[in-house]
């Protein structure tokens, strides 16, 4: 059984021309295997910006030795604000004991409704080194 830690998430939401966004709702969603269940909203300041928001992670120790388990935990994170397009980022990796940034563009719609732009993140490279190594 892995210790549960924790990381930390700030969420900054810029249009495309990087000015901030004020007031876009802001979804964090848990995943595994069987379900997403959302664990957290908020909503970004006149900066653009969430506040840090703590998430669970594994334990460093974790980090630490040689393992077929992620050191960190995924989350997917979902931005809307009306007038832009859904922006979801799957995989967002958070580490114990540290805190991580995820910037949004914000797209503009250009139609009468809002689509969903979806970006995944890859596995940390030094895990995936890892896991291939001891394989």
């Amino acid at each position: 059984m892995i210790d549960i830690a924790t990381g930390y998430l700030r969420i900054e939401a810029y249009n495309t021309d990087q000015q901030p966004v004020n007031d876009a709702q802001v979804n964090i969603y848990h995943t595994d295997m069987k379900a997403e269940n959302m664990i957290y909203q908020t909503t970004t300041g006149a900066d653009g910006r969430t506040e840090d928001i703590a998430l669970d992670a594994p334990d460093i120790s974790l980090s630490m030795m040689q393992s077929n388990e992620r050191p960190y935990e995924q989350y997917h994170v979902e931005v809307i604000k009306e007038t832009f397009d859904i922006e979801e980022t799957r995989n967002v990796q958070v580490f114990p004991e540290n805190g991580s940034t995820l910037h949004v563009e914000l797209q503009p719609s250009m139609q009468d409704y809002q689509r969903r732009n979806i970006r995944i993140l890859e596995d940390h490279k030094m895990w995936l080194a890892q896991v291939n190594f001891n394989a």
